[in-house]
């Protein structure tokens, strides 16, 4: 699939995520506030210290999260700190002081890259081991060791699991089922994020509106069933007739849209003959000649994404009221296929 894809589905988790992480990092602080306060009270100095630093870094996060400051601190910098206040805790505290370990774990892993989060939750269970074997017990510290490792390896099978939910949402948000292309709902988003594109670096975009040519009689004739098997086997070769950055999108029921990044006119209207002529030579059900109609634009001047697709739309209308199988570009021109063979 495309990178620039979903784009705009990944800021919507992307958002989610810091939100959730904000709000995390603000409980956390005034949960662990009383708890500082009486270190410094019973006068644990250097614990309460090293508390109140780390939640500091986390008040300052959330702060950047919140204000959407540019200039964020690295979450994995943030760890350092929080390794810190841990040993000081264990060594001060004992037991009670490991307990802390394994929220850490889990802030590792929800807050920072797979690779980074078992990198820092292997850190934290091997000093967390060594600081309670050396403070407290072998056997303590045996046990702590694998409940730590126990709590990484079910923080990557929840995570494992919840990343191929995610994969599946974004599926069924934004392909459409029977043809594997994109669908209208994400249609618009990619479209916008194109035009802006182009109207910021002056990179052409083309887009082609598709029909499938008297669709009505093919289901007619064959049933629905094989109507669905010619738009599947129509999609599997468009998409495998365009380049990776160009996106095909199913926008009705036999009514497909390809659109061409960095292609202006001209590139269209070959791209568009290529896919009218490739189905027009692929008999489908049987020996049956399936066709398609095509209409072509390139996004001109200070137009909206809704203002090419209808001029699309239109020459469609015309490459279909001129006799079907056949590209017409949205400023009136017309290839036949005829003349291109």
């Amino acid at each position: 699939m495309n990178k620039h894809s979903f784009e705009s589905v990944n800021d919507i988790f992307d958002e989610h995520r810091k939100m959730v992480l904000k709000w995390f990092l603000l409980s956390v602080c005034a949960i662990l506030l009383p708890f500082d306060v009486n270190h410094f009270i019973q006068g644990r100095y250097l614990l309460g210290a090293a508390l109140a630093g780390t939640l500091a870094l986390f008040f300052a996060s959330a702060a950047g999260i919140h204000f959407q400051w540019k200039a964020t601190i690295p979450h994995v910098v943030v760890f350092l700190p929080i390794a810190a206040t841990l040993g000081i805790a264990i060594t001060a505290q004992g037991v009670t002081g490991t307990f802390w370990a394994y929220p850490c774990v889990l802030l590792a892993h929800y807050t920072l890259l797979r690779f980074q989060a078992n990198v820092v939750a292997v850190a934290l269970d091997v000093m967390t081991t060594a600081l309670a074997y050396f403070q407290l017990s072998p056997a303590i510290a045996l046990r702590i060791g694998a409940t730590l490792a126990v709590t990484t390896v079910l923080a990557n099978i929840f995570l494992a699991s919840i990343a191929r939910l995610n994969s599946r949402l974004l599926d069924l948000a934004t392909v459409d089922p029977l043809t594997g292309a994109y669908n209208r709902r994400q249609l618009e988003s990619i479209v916008q994020g194109a035009v802006e594109r182009k109207k910021r670096y002056g990179t052409p975009i083309s887009m082609l509106l598709i029909d499938v040519d008297h669709f009505k009689k093919i289901n007619d004739r064959f049933g629905h069933a094989a109507g669905d098997m010619v738009l599947r086997d129509i999609a599997a070769q468009l998409r495998a007739s365009i380049r990776t950055i160009d996106l095909l999108f199913r926008v009705g029921g036999e009514e497909f849209l390809v659109l061409l990044p960095e292609s202006g006119l001209s590139g269209a209207l070959r791209v568009a003959e290529k896919l009218r002529s490739t189905i027009a030579a692929q008999p489908m059900l049987g020996d049956h000649q399936i066709t398609i109609s095509i209409g072509a634009g390139e996004l001109a001047g200070d137009e909206e994404s809704r203002d090419l697709l209808k001029r699309c739309d239109e020459a469609l209308y015309q490459a279909k009221s001129a006799g079907r199988n056949r590209v017409c570009t949205s400023d009136g021109g017309q290839l036949a296929f005829s003349h291109l063979r």
